[in-house]
C-alpha cells in the first residue's frame, strides 16, 4: 500500500489524486506464467466520470507521471493513438506503457494509459523516484483518462 500512496502523491504534483478501482486481484494459476496475487489500481483526478468526449474535461488529463521508484525500465512504449472517452476503439489492451523492475524487491510495476509520444525513458534507463517518466493519456483498453499501476511479481515480458 506505500507503494501506491508514493504515487498518489506524486501523480501532477496533486494530492487530489483518487483510487477508483483497485486491490489485490487473485488471478489462479493455471501454469508458471499466471499471475498470482498481482495489485493493481487505477487513478484518476477530479473532475471524473463525466462522461464527456473531451480529454481536457478530466483532471489527470497530461497530468506529469513521475517514478514512485528505484529502478530499471524494462519495457517502455508509446505510440498507440489516445482513444476518444467513452469508446473502446483501443488496439492493445495496456496502450501506451512503462514497466519497470524494482531495485529493492526484484518485482515490476506496470504503468499504463500513458498520452502518446510522451514517454521520455527508454529499456535499460535507470530510474529514481521523482524522475518523469511520460504524461496520463488515454490509450488501450480505457474508458476515461487515468492511469493504470499494477505491481506484479512475474517479469511482463515473459508472460
Amino acid at each position: 500500500m506505500l507503494l501506491i500512496c508514493i504515487i498518489v502523491l506524486w501523480i501532477g504534483g496533486h494530492m487530489d489524486s483518487r483510487i477508483v478501482r483497485g486491490g489485490i486481484l487473485g488471478f489462479v494459476e493455471t501454469d508458471t506464467s499466471g499471475c498470482r496475487f498481482c495489485r493493481a489500481y487505477d487513478l484518476v483526478m477530479e473532475p471524473y466520470n463525466s462522461g464527456s468526449a473531451d480529454f481536457e474535461d478530466y483532471g489527470i488529463w497530461d497530468k506529469e507521471v513521475v517514478s514512485p521508484v528505484e529502478g530499471t525500465v524494462v519495457a517502455a512504449y508509446d505510440e498507440v493513438e489516445d482513444i476518444p472517452p467513452n469508446t473502446e476503439a483501443f488496439i492493445s489492451p495496456e496502450g501506451n506503457h512503462v514497466y519497470i523492475q524494482i531495485k529493492e524487491t526484484g518485482t515490476y510495476l506496470l504503468l499504463n494509459h500513458l498520452k502518446k509520444n510522451s514517454v521520455i525513458v527508454e529499456i535499460g534507463d535507470q530510474v529514481n523516484v521523482g524522475d518523469l517518466i511520460a504524461r496520463v493519456g488515454n490509450s488501450g483498453s480505457t474508458s476515461e483518462p487515468h492511469l493504470h499501476i499494477h505491481h506484479q511479481r512475474q517479469n511482463p515480458l515473459e508472460m
